[in-house]
């Protein structure tokens, strides 16, 4: 005898909040977007509460115009000390910082910011760094700041000092795959060709101060990035020119 097949017309959404996944697979039991609640570990959610004003509130003078991006982190174990935490709120091209062990937290602004004009990448305007939130990420102490216009930054606070260092990531690349240059591992040719000075100069890390095609000297490895002028770049034998 056919049997009815039973119609489950509930969900428990105890999977938790899964964003990746497309409409026609998507897991059972969890949600694809929530509004003003919180999920939990367990599966069940709470009930997000409003935004108020913190008692003893001070106002900062940090004016957004309207235009700019808003992005917030919790920066955790600055300097690696535990339990010193700072809040970093980007507000179109600057970021500030707030000590989150004072209370309340409006009255601890720190006197330094970010600047993310002074670390523009080649090419970009003021509008796309204004107008793009950075990805934050911290750890051993760092906070490190990315952004599509700007170079990848890291910053060192100093607790003794109070002050901070910004320094910008250099991104090593090593070429794995090399030009065909004709010549075996360890062939040692008495003429150099341009395919071959290419491969010894990006199949390694090499030295400082060293000159490489065009008459430009390193000032630190690899030479992947800085004698081709940009990472992601190589050179041409064919033309000496550089090519994406």
């Amino acid at each position: 005898m056919p049997r009815a097949k039973d119609v489950k017309l509930y969900r428990t959404f105890v999977r938790g909040l899964i964003t990746e996944a497309g409409y026609l697979t998507y897991p059972e039991d969890s949600s694809s977007d929530e509004l003003n609640t919180i999920p939990t570990r367990k599966g069940n959610r709470t009930r997000r509460f409003g935004i108020e004003y913190e008692d003893g509130r001070t106002l900062v003078p940090i004016v957004n115009s309207g235009n700019e991006v808003m992005k917030e982190f919790v920066w955790k174990a600055v300097d690696n000390i535990a339990f010193k935490n700072f809040l970093c709120i980007q507000i179109g091209t600057v970021i500030h910082f707030f000590s989150l062990d004072a209370n309340p937290v409006s009255d601890s602004y720190m006197p330094w910011t970010v600047d993310l004009l002074e670390h523009i990448s080649a090419g970009s305007t003021v509008a796309q760094v204004q107008q793009n939130t950075v990805e934050f990420a911290s750890g051993k102490g760092y906070l490190f700041i990315v952004h599509p216009y700007v170079e990848p930054l890291v910053v060192d606070y100093n607790s003794e000092t109070s002050e901070p260092t910004v320094t910008k990531v250099v991104i090593q690349i090593r070429d794995f795959e090399g030009l065909n240059d004709g010549l075996a591992n360890d062939q040692e040719p008495s003429n150099l060709s341009k395919e071959h000075h290419y491969n010894l100069l990006n199949q390694g890390w090499g030295l400082p101060g060293t000159t490489v095609p065009g008459g430009v000297t390193t000032d630190q490895p690899p030479f992947y990035q800085n004698p081709f002028d940009g990472v992601g770049k190589k050179y041409n034998p064919t033309n000496d020119e550089v090519e994406p």
